[in-house]
């Protein structure tokens, strides 16, 4: 089942392991964390829930030193001075990260036992597994209200801030005409010619082949998966270094998020490409902050994160830099899918990636060396 957008993208939440990254023998070998009394994981989480934004900070001033924030290169860059300048007497500690270097760094550190992290921002598919191995803190903030209602995760322990149209992306000097569906990634016109993220780190590369998973059954899928690997397919480490190797002339075509080409630079030679919009569309997944259950601020950063979802805060931090928001923001429409997008029901069309990732991962992992 697809479903058209308009000027918004809704969108249901996902949840996935990180095989790959060996995140759930690392954070096993550390046990679960507890939980909120101290007990060894037998009691359930208690849903620390707060009312304004008043309160927050009450809280969060009576905590010292900065908060400890993971999150991507890209978003640095708006998110520190606003927040910063937001709350004048608050100092965030980024550690610029990648989400999925950013998630095998934190892992690393729950293991050890010793871990400073406030706030870690991941792809949606990290959160499960962390959420099992009671990694996460289970927050509300006032503006997790607002968030689009099919991407709220009723239990709060992820917060959707930004959401990630995967698309083709193909450079206008090498090719006129991309693919026009994903099964055709593995057709010898495109032998050498794709480029994606590695598919078991859980991003733009794994959502859009985990998709064909339902369409033609396990046993097709995995020799499909196959042909696309034996067509020389290029894999990098994160989306947007297949964007850049793409802009660079590498490759002609990648699977890289819509992000890209809406903030990308006038006379850029790079055109987009809405894949199986006579089919179910394309894939759409968002990226999450999430708050750690040992958080030294924990006031801290319930104040960040409602921050991050606030209209004339974090949000309007992804609109300006040219990317999709969870909460009504004004101009959020340049920024968005075009009206009239088909884009896929994740929960039906992803329903195997979503429930058991690791039997996608292993695969993934088989194929893609």
């Amino acid at each position: 089942m697809s479903v058209t957008r308009s000027t918004r993208t809704p969108l249901r939440r996902v949840a996935a392991g990180l095989l790959a990254l060996g995140v759930v023998v690392a954070l096993s070998a550390c046990g679960s964390g507890g939980d909120a009394d101290g007990d060894s994981g037998a009691a359930a989480d208690v849903n620390k829930t707060w009312t304004s934004v008043d309160e927050m900070v009450a809280a969060a001033k009576k905590e010292s030193g900065p908060l400890n924030v993971y999150i991507a290169p890209e978003y640095a860059p708006f998110v520190q001075p606003g927040f910063e300048k937001a709350y004048p007497w608050a100092k965030l500690n980024v550690t610029q990260l990648e989400p999925v270097p950013s998630v095998a760094k934190w892992s690393a550190e729950l293991s050890s036992g010793f871990s400073q992290a406030d706030v870690v921002f991941m792809h949606s598919t990290g959160v499960q597994t962390f959420k099992d191995l009671k990694a996460l803190a289970q927050v509300t903030v006032p503006n997790d209200a607002n968030v689009e209602p099919a991407l709220q995760d009723k239990d709060h322990y992820s917060h959707p801030v930004t959401e990630l149209g995967e698309v083709m992306l193909y450079n206008t000097k090498l090719i006129s005409t991309p693919p026009k569906t994903v099964a055709e990634l593995a057709d010898p016109e495109w032998k050498g010619k794709v480029i994606m993220d590695s598919p078991q780190l859980g991003g733009a590369g794994g959502f859009v082949l985990a998709s064909e998973r339902s369409a033609m059954g396990d046993a097709a899928w995995q020799t499909w998966l196959q042909k696309v690997a034996d067509n020389d397919l290029y894999v990098t480490d994160t989306s947007s270094a297949s964007y850049a190797a793409v802009v660079r002339g590498d490759r002609p075509v990648c699977i890289c998020n819509y992000g890209d080409y809406i903030s990308q630079a006038p006379g850029t030679p790079v055109g987009v490409d809405f894949y199986g919009q006579d089919d179910r569309g394309i894939v759409v997944e968002p990226i999450v902050g999430t708050i750690s259950k040992t958080a030294p601020h924990p006031a801290l950063a319930a104040l960040f994160m409602n921050w991050m979802l606030a209209a004339d805060g974090g949000q309007q931090g992804f609109v300006d830099s040219g990317r999709v928001p969870t909460v009504p923001v004004p101009g959020a429409d340049k920024v968005s899918l075009p009206e009239g997008t088909k884009v896929m029901n994740l929960y039906e069309d992803l329903g195997d990636y979503i429930s058991d990732p690791d039997s996608a991962n292993t695969v993934f992992k088989k194929i893609f060396k």
